[in-house]
């Protein structure tokens, strides 16, 4: 089976997408703690921010975040999250981000954008 990241599918992760030959590639999510809302990550760089015209998941109207706050980026088979010089920072499990630095995830990471959490996970 083809696999898009972390050995998701040993993890029961539900999403997936077909390929030609009918292999299924699977993706990490987020949760988005405020509103329950689940974002599959499905680009080797994803980026989360305010401007939808350049962002994979925008959240455009909330100011306290930047234009392209963060990406998180598969290499491998890991997956990481790098601030791009935000304005109001992010954070891994409660610890600020230096810019432009790739940070490992694991499953269950918190992720904070300015004032809005979201958990990084392989789970259904």
């Amino acid at each position: 089976m083809l696999q898009y990241g972390n050995n998701p599918a040993a993890n029961g992760l539900s999403e997936g997408l077909k390929t030609s030959d009918e292999e299924t590639l699977f993706f990490p999510s987020l949760l988005r703690v405020k509103t329950g809302e689940k974002i599959a990550v499905r680009f080797k760089t994803f980026r989360l921010g305010r401007c939808e015209r350049v962002c994979d998941y925008a959240l455009k109207n909330d100011r306290t975040i930047s234009r392209q706050h963060a990406d998180i980026i598969l290499k491998g088979d890991c997956y990481y999250i790098m601030d791009k010089h935000s304005t109001n920072k992010t954070y891994l499990n409660g610890k600020e981000l230096s810019p432009m630095i790739e940070y490992a995830l694991k499953d269950g990471d918190r992720i904070m954008l300015a004032n809005e959490e979201f958990i990084f996970g392989y789970g259904g």
